[in-house]
C-alpha cells in the first residue's frame, strides 16, 4: 500500500529522492499514516453503507464521523487552519482552548442547521415534484461524485481549474466582538463556506438526510460529520497553543498531500458515480464504469509526466527519470489490475438491482387464464415505484375475455388468497382478502397482519418440488419444520401440497403454531401459550387480556400507524396497557374487495429490496371447479 500510494502521490523527481535513498524514516512513517488515514471512509463504507436505513442505527453515524476525519488535508481544512492558529496562540493555554472550543462549536452548529435544512427542503421538494426519495438521492449521488472527481483531477494536476476563493476579512461586527464570541461567530460564518467543499461523501450524506425526512436526524447526522472534521483543526489549535506549530509542517507538504488527497477522492468519487448509476444499468456495467473511472486517470498522468520527461534534456536527471517512468508504468499496471479485480467484488456490493439481472423476469400487469368454462382476465395495478418499508396497495381485477365483470365466490371464507415470496426464500407471506362491509366480530378474518418468516432452507427439507394441483405446478419448494424450529409445523397443512406447498396452520384449519411448542387452537379471549390470534387481528405476546375492539368500529381493520382501530365503522378503541404496541406484533397491511365484487385489495408493506413473485388463488363463479380446486394467477413486482 505504502508503495502504490508513493508511486501516485509523488512526481519523477520525487521518485527519484526515493529512489536514491535519501527519503527518511519520518517521511515513510508519514506516508503509511497518511494513507491509512485516507482509507479509513473506504472502509467504513465498504461496512456499513449497506446497513438499513434506520435513522437510529449506528451505521451512517460511523461513516458521518469517519468521512469527517478524511478531510484533515483536504483544502478546506487548510485556510481555516489559517484561522483558528493564530487565533489561539499568544493566549495563554485556557483561553486558548475556549477560543479552540468556540470556534469549533460554530462550525459544528452550522452544519448541524443545514443538515436540518436538507432534511426539510428535500422533503418538500419530494413532496412537490413526486419524485421518489430513492430516485434523488441516487441523482445526487451522481451529480455530487461527478463534481469530486472533476474536482480530483484538478487537484492531482490532469484539469487546470480555478479555484474559488474568498479574499475579504469577516464581518466588521464580528471583529469587534470578545474573543470567545468573535471565535464562535466566525465559526458559524465560515461553516457557511465549508459546507460547499466538494467531498465525495457529502452526497452519500445528502442522500441518507433527504430520505430519511426527518430533520433531527439530519441535523445530528451533519454534526457528527462536523465534529470529525474539526478534530484536525482543534489538534492543530491546541498544538500552536502548546508551542508546536503544524502548519509549517502542512505547507512545507502542501503539494504532495493534495495530489495524494486528490487520488483518493478520485476513487471514491468513481465509486460514489457507479452508485449513483446503479439503478440504470446492471452490475457488470458498473464494474467496468468503475474501472474506467479509476484507471484512465492514472495512464493520463503517467502520459503527462511521459511528456515532461521526453522534452528534457539528455543527460544524467533524464536517465534517472526515464527509470522512474519505468517503474511508475510498472506500478500504474498492477494498480489497474487490482482496481479490475476489486471492481467486481466491491462495486457490487453496493450495486441496486439493475437491467440485466431481470432482463429474463416478465413485470406485466396483465395476465390471461383459461378455465374450464371461461377465458378469465386479470389486471395488477399498483403504484410506479414500490419502496421497501413503505405500504404499498396491490389491486386485482378479475374480467373475462368480453370485458366484463367476473364475481369470485368465496374460496375457504375468502374471495382470494396471495402468497408473496423472493428469490432467496427469505421472506414469505400467505395472505387473504376478507369482505370488510358485511365482517361482524364474530366471524374469521385471515391472516389479518402479514407474518414474515425467516426460512432457512439448509435446516428443512423439501418435499414438494413440483407438485401438480388440477393444471397448476406447486409454485415453489414446500419447506417441512416442526413448531420447535420454527413457525410451521407439518401437522397442521392440508395434504397434497395446497395453495403452493406452504401453508401456515392459522390457515388451515384454525389452528396456530407461534414461537415454541405445539400447534395449538387459541383462546379468542386470552393470551396464553405465547399470544393469542383473534378475529380482531391483534396479537399480544407477554401475556394478558386480547383485545375485542369496540363495535363501532365493526366495518373496517386496524390502523398500525396510530396504534388505533381507525376505521368509517365508527369509533376508535386504543390498545389496552396489557396489549401495547410495544408488546404486539404490528398491523402493517390491510385489504378489503370493493363495491363491485371483482376487484381485491391488499395493502402490503415489503421487508427489503428484491424482486417477489406474487400467486394468487381465486375461484370464478359459474366456473365449474372441484370443491378444493382453484385457479392461479402469478405476477412479478420489483421492490426498490
Amino acid at each position: 500500500m505504502v508503495i502504490i500510494s508513493t508511486a501516485l502521490f509523488m512526481d519523477t523527481d520525487e521518485h527519484f529522492l526515493l529512489a536514491s535513498g535519501r527519503m527518511g524514516a519520518r517521511r515513510i512513517f508519514t506516508l503509511l499514516a497518511g494513507t491509512f488515514a485516507l482509507f479509513i471512509p473506504v472502509v467504513f463504507l465498504l461496512v456499513f453503507l449497506k446497513v438499513p436505513s434506520n435513522p437510529v442505527g449506528p451505521g451512517w453515524f460511523l461513516f458521518s464521523f469517519a468521512t469527517g476525519l478524511s478531510t484533515v488535508v483536504l483544502p478546506s481544512v487548510l485556510p481555516l487552519a489559517f484561522v483558528i492558529v493564530p487565533l489561539a496562540m499568544g493566549k495563554g493555554v485556557t483561553k486558548g482552548i475556549i477560543i479552540t472550543l468556540c470556534f469549533s462549536i460554530g462550525m459544528i452548529f452550522m452544519l448541524g442547521i443545514y443538515g436540518a435544512a436538507i432534511a426539510l427542503v428535500g422533503g418538500m421538494l419530494i413532496d412537490v415534484t413526486g419524485l421518489p426519495a430513492n430516485d434523488l438521492a441516487h441523482w445526487l449521488y451522481l451529480i455530487g461524485g461527478a463534481s469530486a472527481f472533476i474536482f480530483a483531477l484538478s487537484e492531482v494536476g490532469l484539469l487546470h481549474m480555478p479555484t474559488p476563493t474568498f479574499d475579504r476579512g469577516a464581518p466588521r461586527f464580528i471583529e469587534r466582538q470578545h474573543p470567545f464570541i468573535k471565535s464562535l461567530l466566525l465559526g458559524l460564518f465560515l461553516g457557511n463556506i465549508w459546507i460547499a467543499f466538494s467531498h465525495p461523501a457529502l452526497p452519500l450524506l445528502v442522500g441518507q438526510i433527504i430520505s430519511s425526512h426527518n430533520a433531527l436526524y439530519g441535523f445530528i447526522i451533519l454534526v457528527v460529520h462536523a465534529i470529525g472534521r474539526v478534530i484536525p483543526l482543534f489538534v492543530l489549535g491546541i498544538t500552536g497553543i502548546l508551542g508546536v506549530n503544524g502548519l509549517e509542517w502542512i505547507v512545507a507538504r502542501k503539494d504532495r498531500i493534495e495530489r495524494g488527497i486528490g487520488w483518493f477522492t478520485l476513487f471514491a468519487a468513481a465509486l460514489v458515480v457507479v452508485i449513483g448509476l446503479s439503478y440504470k444499468i446492471s452490475g457488470t456495467q458498473s464494474a467496468f464504469i468503475f474501472t474506467f473511472l479509476c484507471t484512465v486517470p492514472l495512464w493520463w498522468f503517467y502520459y503527462a509526466a511521459w511528456k515532461r520527461v521526453k522534452m528534457q534534456r539528455d543527460g544524467f536527471e533524464k536517465e534517472n527519470a526515464v527509470k522512474m517512468l519505468n517503474v511508475q508504468r510498472g506500478m500504474f499496471t498492477i494498480v489497474s489490475v487490482l482496481v479490475l479485480i476489486a471492481s467486481f467484488f466491491i462495486v457490487p456490493i453496493f450495486h441496486v438491482d439493475g437491467g440485466e439481472e431481470n432482463k429474463n423476469i416478465n413485470f406485466a400487469t396483465k395476465q390471461t387464464i383459461v378455465g374450464t368454462n371461461n377465458t378469465y382476465v386479470i389486471y395488477f395495478e399498483h403504484a410506479p415505484e414500490i419502496i421497501a418499508g413503505q405500504a404499498t396497495m396491490l389491486t386485482f381485477e378479475f374480467r373475462d375475455d368480453h370485458d366484463k365483470a367476473v364475481e369470485l365466490d368465496p374460496y375457504l371464507e375468502s374471495k382470494m388468497y396471495l402468497s408473496i415470496l423472493n428469490g432467496d426464500l427469505s421472506f414469505f407471506v400467505h395472505v387473504d382478502s376478507a369482505d370488510s362491509g358485511s365482517m361482524e366480530h364474530d366471524q374469521t378474518l385471515h391472516s389479518p397482519y402479514i407474518s414474515v418468516e425467516n426460512v432457512e432452507s439448509d435446516s428443512c427439507d423439501e418435499i414438494c418440488q413440483a407438485c401438480e394441483k388440477g393444471s397448476s405446478a406447486c409454485p415453489y419448494d414446500y419447506y417441512e419444520s416442526s413448531c420447535d424450529e420454527g413457525p410451521y409445523d407439518p401437522n397442521c397443512y392440508k395434504s397434497e401440497c395446497e395453495f403452493g406447498g406452504l401453508y401456515p396452520c392459522s390457515q388451515s384449519n384454525g389452528k396456530i403454531c407461534i414461537g415454541d411448542g405445539d400447534c395449538y387452537t387459541p383462546d379468542p379471549n386470552s393470551c396464553d401459550e405465547g399470544g393469542c390470534y383473534t378475529d380482531n387481528g391483534f396479537y399480544c405476546e407477554n401475556g394478558g387480556t386480547c383485545y375485542i375492539p369496540d363495535s363501532g368500529c365493526a366495518e373496517g381493520g386496524p390502523d398500525p400507524y396510530c396504534g388505533e382501530y381507525n376505521d368509517e365503522g365508527g369509533a376508535c378503541a386504543e390498545y389496552p396497557d396489557e396489549c401495547d404496541a410495544e408488546n404486539a406484533i404490528e398491523v402493517n397491511e390491510q385489504h378489503y374487495i370493493d363495491a363491485e365484487k371483482n376487484v381485491i385489495m391488499f395493502h402490503v408493506t415489503f421487508p427489503k429490496p428484491g424482486v417477489y413473485k406474487l400467486f394468487g388463488q381465486f375461484r370464478p363463479k359459474n366456473e365449474d371447479l372441484a370443491e378444493d380446486d382453484y385457479l392461479l394467477t402469478t405476477f412479478y413486482i420489483k421492490v426498490k
